[in-house]
C-alpha cells in the first residue's frame, strides 16, 4: 500500500508536478522525507544543506516504476532514547538543546547538574513561537538581496545605454575621417566592448550570487514554516538544533552589493588638429561608489533557560 500512496503522489507520467519550493519549474524529483516534489536548481539547492544530506531524493519516474518504497513514518510521537534502550524521549533539555527521556533527567541531564528540562509540549510551544518570531528577519534579508537584485539589473541597463552611446559618438566622427581615423574608432570600439564584456561579467556574477542566496533563504523558510505547522513535537525539537544553526549560517552571510561605478562608460572628444587620438573613454565616475542598504539578522537566536 505504501507504494501504491507514494506513486499516487507524483501522479501519471502525463501529468508533469510543479516544484513544491518554487512554485515555477516541472518537478524531476521527490524528497520522501520533506514530502516535496522539486525541480533541478531547487534540488542543487536542496542537496547544499548539511541537515538534508541524509534525506531520500528519488526521481519521479523511478517512483512511477515502483522502484522507490515509501520511508515508514514514526508513530505515537515520540521516538525511542539512543542511550536507554526501551525508553522514549518525553522530555526536552533547554540547556543543550536535545531531546531526553525519563531516565537521562537523572543520569545525564540532572537539574543538579545546571540541565534545564521541560516536557515536550510546552518545549515544542517556546520554540515555535521563537521560529515564528524569526521568519519576518528572513523574509527582510530577502528583500534587501531582492532590492541588490534589482540594481544589479538598473546597473546593466545603464551600462548598455552608455555602450551604445559612446559606440554612436565614436562611429558618426569616425564615418567623417580617413582609414587612419577608422583605425582609432575601431580601437576604441574594441576597447568598449571589452570593458562592457567585462563589467557584464562581474554583474552577471552578482545577479548569480544573489540569486543562489535568495533561493537558499527561500528554500530554509519553505522547510522552517512546514517544520513549524507540521512537524510532530518530538522530530520538530530533534531538527530545532540543526535549524537554529542554518538560521545562524543566514544570519552572518555578507550582503552583496552592486558596483555603481560598472555603469560609467562615457566617451570624450580631444582637442587636436590631426587625427589620431580623437577621443577618450571616460571610466572614472563622477561620484562614489553608493552601497545598497545593508539588511542583517539579529544574533539573539538562542532558547531561553
Amino acid at each position: 500500500m505504501a507504494d501504491v500512496t507514494l506513486q499516487d503522489q507524483v501522479g501519471e507520467v502525463s501529468h508533469v508536478p510543479l516544484c513544491d519550493i518554487c512554485g515555477t519549474n516541472d518537478a524531476m524529483h521527490r524528497c520522501l522525507d520533506c514530502s516535496k516534489n522539486i525541480c533541478k536548481g531547487c534540488f542543487q539547492c536542496h542537496k547544499q544543506f548539511p541537515d538534508l544530506l541524509d534525506h531520500t531524493v528519488a526521481t519521479l519516474e523511478d517512483i512511477r516504476q515502483g522502484k522507490v518504497v515509501a520511508k515508514k513514518t514514526k508513530r505515537g510521537g515520540h521516538s525511542e532514547c539512543g542511550q536507554h534502550p526501551g525508553e522514549v524521549r518525553r522530555f526536552y533539555c533547554q540547556s543543550c538543546d536535545e531531546l531526553i527521556c525519563r531516565d537521562c533527567t537523572v543520569i545525564d541531564h540532572p537539574n543538579t547538574k545546571g540541565h534545564d528540562y521541560v516536557d515536550l509540549k510546552t518545549a515544542s510551544t517556546k520554540l515555535r513561537k521563537m521560529l515564528s518570531g524569526k521568519l519576518p528577519e528572513l523574509d527582510k534579508k530577502k528583500k534587501g538581496l531582492e532590492g541588490v537584485h534589482k540594481a544589479a539589473r538598473e546597473t546593466k541597463e545603464k551600462l548598455k545605454t552608455n555602450s551604445e552611446r559612446a559606440s554612436l559618438v565614436v562611429q558618426k566622427g569616425a564615418a567623417k575621417m580617413i582609414e587612419t581615423i577608422e583605425k582609432e574608432r575601431d580601437q576604441i570600439l574594441t576597447e568598449v566592448k571589452n570593458i562592457t564584456l567585462t563589467r557584464n561579467e562581474k554583474l552577471y556574477q552578482s545577479e548569480k550570487d544573489v540569486t543562489t542566496t535568495i533561493l537558499r533563504i527561500k528554500h530554509s523558510q519553505e522547510i522552517i514554516q512546514d517544520i513549524i505547522r507540521n512537524a510532530e513535537d518530538s522530530d520538530f525539537l530533534a531538527l530545532f538544533p540543526e535549524i537554529k544553526r542554518d538560521l545562524q549560517a543566514l544570519s552572518i552571510l555578507d550582503m552583496p552589493w552592486v558596483n555603481d561605478e560598472l555603469s560609467v562608460l562615457n566617451v570624450r572628444s580631444r582637442e587636436t588638429s590631426g587625427v589620431k587620438d580623437l577621443w577618450e573613454l571616460q571610466l572614472e565616475p563622477e561620484r562614489r561608489r553608493m552601497q545598497i542598504g545593508l539588511y542583517s539578522f539579529p544574533d539573539d537566536l538562542e532558547t531561553d533557560g
